[in-house]
């Protein structure tokens, strides 16, 4: 098998498998209804979802707005992590599809050292490929510390719009 290959299968393996473990701890809670403020330890986050909801089958925004959770004021000093300033999983209620998805804000080609921090905004772009339930893990990287802040949000038909 090509190494990329190996790679990427043994990364999505891996994700699958502790998503599906992860539902298993927590099944009342993937079920419950929207919430769209979710604290992790100091950062409040804020999921706001297209007008209207959203959509099976066409691409959707997920746009995130990160506060300090004390104070209020805007996060404006995230931290690169893994290559972005966020990362997001997306997880059907059967487990049997799921989206990997990276904010749009790019990280800007410098030196390592030299990376701006990003927020306070985050906007991620995903396809839920059917209706029903998700959940989505999004992790966030800020003071040297990864925080993952679950949603759970439900995709309606196509053809009840």
């Amino acid at each position: 098998m090509h190494r990329r290959t190996w790679g990427a299968w043994l990364t999505s393996t891996v994700v699958v498998l502790l998503m599906t473990i992860a539902f298993a701890q927590e099944p009342a809670l993937y079920y419950c209804p929207m919430h769209p403020d979710v604290t992790s330890g100091d950062m409040a986050v804020t999921l706001t979802l297209p007008d209207g909801g959203l959509v099976a089958g066409r691409e959707e925004t997920l746009r995130y707005q990160l506060e300090d959770a004390r104070t209020g004021a805007p996060l404006t000093d995230l931290e690169p992590y893994l290559g972005a300033f966020g990362h997001a999983l997306v997880m059907s209620a059967d487990t049997m599809h799921y989206v990997h998805a990276h904010p749009v804000e790019l990280l800007p080609h410098v030196g390592a050292d030299e990376v701006p921090p990003g927020g306070p905004a985050l906007t991620f772009k995903a396809l839920l490929p059917k209706p029903g339930a998700y959940r989505i893990w999004t992790q966030i990287k800020r003071r040297g510390q990864v925080s993952t802040v679950p949603f759970t949000v439900t995709a309606d038909s196509p053809t009840r719009r």
